[in-house]
């Protein structure tokens, strides 16, 4: 099955799946990669309350039959009129 793709690009949509982003943050082989405190929504969310104005968030997610299987979290930056995407 494909999974379904969606960007979210709202704070208020990040925060709505922030208790299915931590469950994927387990120390389970078969999931996200990193296991560890960097992966999980609340350093996401740090990140981009430190950011200076002219960035943006986005994550996208992936679900399979209504499940998230995984994210991206991804920082937009203007730069110099240049656009910069940094991954979380």
């Amino acid at each position: 099955m494909t999974p379904e793709i969606q960007i979210l690009r709202d704070p208020n949509q990040f925060r709505a799946i922030r208790n299915e982003w931590n469950d994927l943050v387990v120390d389970d082989p078969n999931r996200l990669a990193g296991h560890d405190a960097l992966s999980t929504y609340e350093w996401f969310e740090a990140s981009i309350e430190s950011f200076p104005e002219g960035m943006s968030a986005r994550v996208v997610t992936a679900r399979e039959n209504g499940a998230l299987v995984g994210l991206l979290p991804v920082i937009r930056k203007m730069d110099s009129g240049l656009e910069r995407r940094l991954l979380v």
